[in-house]
């Protein structure tokens, strides 16, 4: 699952809680990592050191130390914290499992955001320029950085990965403005969903896990106990009963009642840590003998023939793409495939399923402006053979 909010003060990103990850009282070792198609513009690579992502928050070069070119000041936003959430079952298997596992979800978890981080980029990364901002172009990339987090604030296991970008992306001028991060929200669901997708297909091939349906973008691994689950989700909990108890159930309000009872994440030995979440989970059915029983019980197959067209036909029916709109666009295309995709997928893959079945399946309404494909919009034969005979 993909959120997405304003990074407006860029000292909270080098505070030393954030930055450096010290809920494990031992760590001391930044994990942060440049990343971005505007980093590699700017020559950023490897781990910003303290003070770097901050000063590059604020318009300046982290190295040179000039601003960059283009850049005015006084900019609402300094940036944007793109964060990406694991599945619970996956921050429990991080938390109770060996060297090897932990290594491979860590890794498995880097492939996914760094995968929807690719499709943001290609597809809706622009620039705002004029008065108002009211020009749009294409910009090359975003520049930021990433940093894995493995705790929530109370405690429980809880996989994310923050994307910190400035708000700065350079246009095909050469000169860097504030971003248009209106397209990008509208993809943060199919970004969000690519990213698990390739989370999963990795972790499949690493070390065999399985998986079950895909709800909303997001799939758990097989065989985990339900109640091992529910006993490692202590925050989330908290904060939907406090939501509910104020009358609301919104993903705004519980947004908001999250917001408002952030406390700083706490300090922890990691081995003590480990022999607490180990027990935990025990004691719910998932100890050292269950473990081993999560990998290796699934093997990596790529969509048959038959697949496809069940997919195909899937796509096309009364619970597909059509099914609460008569349009749709790219990014719902990628989205509904990597959904149908339980096992997982690397993105080069559903993209060209989508593009195939857009190709063969979908019928245009919606010319393309310019060069932003992804704003075309399309539809189905079938809803448009129900829209001529209302007409009629």
């Amino acid at each position: 699952m993909l959120t997405i909010r304003a990074a407006q003060n860029p000292g909270y990103y080098e505070r030393r809680e954030f930055a450096r990850d010290e809920y494990y009282s031992e760590r001391g070792s930044t994990p942060g990592q440049w990343i971005g198609r505007g980093a590699q513009t700017l020559d950023l690579t490897g781990a910003p050191e303290l003070g770097d992502l901050g000063q590059l928050l604020t318009g300046e070069h982290p190295d040179a130390g000039e601003r960059l070119e283009g850049l005015r000041r006084g900019r609402r936003n300094a940036g944007f914290d793109l964060t990406w959430t694991a599945p619970k079952s996956v921050s429990v298997l991080l938390a109770v499992g060996d060297d090897h596992i932990r290594e491979a979800v860590l890794a498995a978890q880097e492939a996914g955001v760094r995968a929807g981080l690719d499709y943001l980029e290609r597809y809706e990364c622009q620039a705002r320029r004029g008065a108002g901002g009211h020009e749009i172009v294409e910009a090359g990339g975003f520049a930021g950085a990433i940093y894995a987090h493995e705790i929530s604030r109370t405690g429980d296991p809880h996989l994310h990965t923050h994307l910190v970008i400035a708000n700065a992306v350079q246009g095909p001028d050469g000169r860097w403005t504030a971003q248009d991060m209106r397209p990008v929200f509208a993809a943060a669901k199919t970004a969000g969903t690519v990213a698990e997708a390739v989370m999963r297909t990795e972790l499949t091939r690493r070390i065999g896990v399985a998986w079950g349906p895909v709800r909303n973008g997001t799939a758990e691994i097989a065989g985990m106990p339900l109640e091992v689950t529910r006993e490692f989700s202590r925050r989330r909990t908290e904060i939907v009963e406090l939501a509910l108890a104020r009358g609301a159930s919104s993903i705004q309000a519980v947004g908001s009642v999250q917001r408002e009872t952030r406390d700083r994440k706490p300090h922890l030995d990691r081995d003590e840590a480990v022999g607490q979440w180990r027990a935990r989970a025990a004691e719910h059915g998932l100890g050292r003998y269950e473990i081993p029983q999560l990998l290796y019980r699934a093997h990596l197959v790529e969509l048959s023939l038959i697949g496809e067209a069940q997919l195909s036909s899937r796509l096309s029916g009364p619970t597909g793409l059509t099914q609460r709109t008569s349009t749709f666009r790219r990014r719902d295309v990628i989205r509904a495939i990597a959904e149908n995709y339980p096992g997982g997928a690397r993105l080069a893959r559903i993209e060209q399923l989508a593009d195939q079945w857009i190709r063969h399946r979908a019928i245009l309404v919606e010319p393309p402006e310019l060069s932003r494909t992804n704003r075309t919009a399309w539809t189905t034969p079938e809803m448009l053979d129900i829209e001529h005979r209302l007409v009629a």
